[in-house]
């Protein structure tokens, strides 16, 4: 259930900003701002810009800049919306302001489980649309005079002898559907007037399963950046269906309404084990590859093949818990951050290089070694650098935005600049570190001679220099708490893999976005109706719409 959070004027509901929220977690938090607040760090990473300062979102709460807009109270089950209701009775205070949405008489069985009325709430009831309003409107989108066979319909409507129909037409859901698909082009409204009208759900089944191929067929694709209501592909509307199909039942209705890219990993079977070998293998091979026999004519095969199955394992227990974390943030931009950039390096060398030129310093004097000095400092460096460049990355921007397709860009990116540079750490680190200054290192502890210390260590380079950029890599890819991109790319893998899904997911439900069948709600996509989720979901089709070894439809993507 999406929840709205203006802080200026109105917004279209499928702008891409609209700011709303799912309520699914509210009974966790005792406060309703509290709730709002978290919600806003999280899904508006501009509210944790340097230049604002901190605690912006709970500012804008607690000063009551933020108008909340709980919408769709009957879209969740009935013991969420007792829990609402009763949170929203703790929270709210005389000066505070909701608008909450509902059907009526799922709000008032709410209201009677809880025993008490939302607090100090005025009650609005919308009338609806008689069926001589709906016949005025819909004449209206038809030409003057309308073809013969509108005009039966329009009749038929007006004066109420199709009951069913005059009740559909009665809420703008069911107006939208009959426009969308009996006024396209050669639709022949006739059935409306018969065997339709006199059916409510065998008319409302009717609409649903004909509005994907009509509004595929109305808005056909486009590449002008500024038409932001038609596709950028050419779809198959039965493609769009089957995938809509598999979406809506990863994502029941009874469990949630949102979309979420990154819990596609968390409903998708045996991803979890999948995400596991992925990264244990990516451990393993890091250990493997350079194969131990070459450095100082040792047979290490055998080790290599234990550090390859003990990499596994780790992966595995690494990658189970991948599936379902949040996404993190990270943006490579330049310009206007170079300052930000400095500090964030300098306040590094601080916390790790010169501790380790101190410590390294007074064993070097100590020992009468300078070197130390040297190698400490050559270690220490290269995991500053990275880490004050990937705590740079992850500061937001004051115009950084939240929606299903940045928030998945800021992840991966986040996910990759982490891999990279622990790659090259790795790879410095042992390449160049440890290899360039064993020379150093074995003249200061072993007084070796210079010369054939530093061609022992170039002797060792190529190997040593492998592994440490695989176990950077790999270190990389599994530190930290933000994976979802690495888990919603193995999930979407083996989605492709069965036919199931697109590979560009993120481009199709962008074009199913600009049809108007989802609506964008901060990170995540709804369907642009409840009734249209139930429906879908519940499609005798569904079960063979994701089988693996189903035909699949050809896409006639462009």
């Amino acid at each position: 259930m999406p929840f709205h959070a203006h802080a200026g004027g109105a917004k279209d509901r499928r702008a891409p900003d609209d700011p709303r929220f799912p309520t699914e977690s509210l009974n966790a938090h005792p406060r309703l701002q509290d709730w709002l607040a978290a919600h806003l760090e999280q899904d508006y990473p501009a509210l944790k810009a340097v230049q604002f300062g901190t605690g912006v979102a709970t500012a804008l709460v607690d000063r009551r800049h933020i108008l909340p807009v709980l919408d769709g109270l009957d879209e969740v089950s009935r013991d969420l919306r007792v829990r609402i209701l009763t949170a929203l009775n703790k929270s709210l205070g005389e000066r505070d302001q909701l608008i909450l949405t509902s059907r009526r008489h799922e709000f008032e069985a709410a209201v009677a489980q809880v025993g008490q009325p939302l607090i100090r709430a005025a009650v609005i009831v919308p009338a609806a649309l008689t069926p001589s309003q709906a016949a005025e409107y819909l004449r209206a989108c038809l030409s003057d005079p309308p073809p013969p066979n509108w005009a039966n319909v329009l009749d038929i409507l007006a004066n109420g002898t199709a009951p069913a129909l005059a009740a559909f037409v009665g809420t703008p859901l069911g107006l939208w559907l009959i426009r969308t698909v009996y006024l396209a082009p050669c639709a022949d409204p006739s059935p409306l007037a018969g065997f339709l009208g006199k059916d409510a759900t065998t008319l409302r089944t009717h609409l649903l399963e004909r509005v994907i191929p009509a509004v595929v067929a109305a808005r056909p694709p486009s590449s002008d950046p500024a038409d932001h209501f038609r596709p950028r592909r050419h779809w198959d509307p039965e493609v769009v269906r089957r995938y809509l199909v598999l979406l809506a039942r990863l994502f029941p209705p009874t469990t949630t309404r949102d979309i979420t890219w990154w819990h596609i990993a968390c409903v998708t079977p045996r991803v979890r084990l999948l995400a596991g070998l992925a990264a244990g293998l990516a451990v393993g091979l890091a250990l493997w590859l350079p194969d131990g026999r070459v450095i100082a004519g040792l047979n290490l095969l055998p080790h290599a093949g234990v550090a390859l199955m003990g990499g596994i394992g780790a992966g595995i227990a690494a990658g189970l818990f991948w599936a379902g974390q949040e996404p993190g943030y990270a943006n490579l931009r330049m310009r206007g951050r170079l300052a930000l950039l400095f500090r964030s390096l300098g306040r590094r060398f601080v916390v790790i290089p010169l501790p380790c030129i101190i410590v390294l310093g007074s064993m070097s004097w100590s020992m009468d070694r300078p070197g130390l000095v040297l190698l400490g400092f050559t270690i220490a460096a290269p995991a500053t650098v990275a880490l004050g460049l990937i705590a740079w990355a992850e500061k937001p921007l004051p115009t950084s935005s939240s929606t299903p397709r940045s928030t998945l860009r800021a992840d991966r990116t986040l996910a990759l600049l982490r891999a990279i540079a622990s790659g090259i750490v790795g790879w410095l680190a042992t390449g160049i570190a440890y290899v360039g200054a064993d020379g150093i290192l074995s003249v200061i502890l072993f007084g070796h001679e210079l010369s054939g210390a530093f061609e022992l260590g170039f002797a060792l380079e190529p190997q040593l220099a492998i592994l440490g950029l695989g176990l950077g890599l790999t270190l990389g890819v599994m530190a930290g708490k933000h994976h979802a991109w690495w888990a919603y790319t193995i999930a979407v893998a083996k989605l492709v893999l069965a036919r199931q899904l697109p590979w560009r997911l993120m481009d199709f439900l962008d074009d199913v976005h600009r049809l108007g069948l989802l609506r964008a709600v901060g990170p995540v996509y709804q369907f642009r109706h409840a009734l249209l989720h139930d429906h879908l979901a519940a499609c005798e089709r569904a079960a063979a719409c994701i089988e693996p070894g189903m035909e699949r439809s050809q896409n006639t993507e462009a």
